[in-house]
């Protein structure tokens, strides 16, 4: 959403841009301001919220060529391990339950076994069919909070060796949780 702070920002926009290369992974962003050094940037110039996130995530699977997508959200520090797993079945969700969310006020740390965006793996042809459905029927007064597509219905979990960290800065869209 470009609202992270920069001092963040930057980290983690490196760390991605530098595991993509190195894994020789196709880069695209979706953002709600240009970002011209993150890989093929996608612009949804729209207030933040919940119907523009899953706009902007709809836009970025469209743009891509890649079979198989990592979602990955700029306030999240992943390790390049977290990149190696790939998906088996085409119709299912997989999700990396090996993560951390850190409250960057207080230091404040914790995780629990829970299906998270930020760790979704999935085939992308289920991804847009997920999202454009999400996008055509969202009603702000009725969305349940429900972010996680598939989840615990048709998904799997998996935890890769080192987890992903979550910065809690208190500008992001979901609560926190403590």
């Amino acid at each position: 959403d470009n609202e992270l702070p920069l001092k963040y920002a930057r980290l983690v926009q490196k760390r991605i841009k530098l595991i993509a290369e190195q894994k020789g992974m196709e880069l695209v962003s979706s953002t709600r301001k240009p970002m011209g050094n993150m890989g093929k940037n996608i612009v949804t110039r729209k207030p933040k919220g919940y119907k523009t996130m899953f706009e902007q995530i709809l836009k970025g699977l469209e743009a891509m060529e890649s079979d198989i997508v990592f979602m990955a959200e700029h306030d999240i520090f992943y390790p390049p391990e977290h990149f190696d797993f790939t998906p088996n079945d085409k119709d299912t969700f997989y999700y990396d339950h090996n993560w951390y969310k850190y409250h960057v006020k207080d230091g404040y740390t914790v995780t629990w076994d829970a299906d998270q965006v930020s760790g979704l793996c999935a085939y992308r042809d289920k991804l847009i069919e997920y999202y454009r459905r999400r996008v055509d029927t969202f009603d702000a007064k009725t969305f349940n909070r429900k972010f996680e597509p598939g989840s615990g219905i048709k998904s799997e979990a998996w935890k890769a060796p080192i987890p992903h960290v979550d910065l809690r800065t208190g500008r992001n869209l979901a609560y926190d949780k403590r």
